[in-house]
């Protein structure tokens, strides 16, 4: 089993200072390798281009978490959203995002799913 991040998943966590590893480690029932879609850095790396300074700092932070994960290098041209809903939906993989409308359809084809709650991580679905 892998965890697999989510662009709101990294940016809800730089934005409020976390330490994303720890907390994940925390809530998993047992060490698990964090992973990282190359179209979620993507994503971030065009977030740091943006107008707001907020956001695009934020993502520069986004890229530096990733940094510490494994980059996959998934098959396909769809978005990030696409992209984890079909890696999830093949099993080995709980998914970790704020996303939710993501969360809704994981939970849905009965993917685990990782999200924040009061500032701490709450793992939903079977491991």
């Amino acid at each position: 089993m892998r965890v697999l991040l989510d662009t709101s998943f990294i940016l809800w966590a730089a934005e409020r200072g976390l330490d994303l590893m720890v907390l994940l480690d925390e809530v998993l029932p047992y060490p698990m390798e964090k992973v990282t879609p190359v179209q979620v850095v993507r994503e971030l790396e065009a977030m740091c281009k943006d107008r707001s300074t907020k956001r695009s700092r934020l993502a520069r932070t986004g890229l530096r978490i990733a940094d510490h994960t494994v980059l996959l290098h998934a098959e396909g041209d769809g978005d990030a959203d696409r992209i984890i809903r079909d890696l999830a939906s093949g099993g080995g993989f709980v998914v970790a995002t704020m996303d939710s409308d993501l969360r809704k359809g994981l939970r849905a084809a009965s993917a685990p799913v990782i999200y924040f709650k009061d500032d701490y991580p709450q793992l939903v679905g079977i491991v």
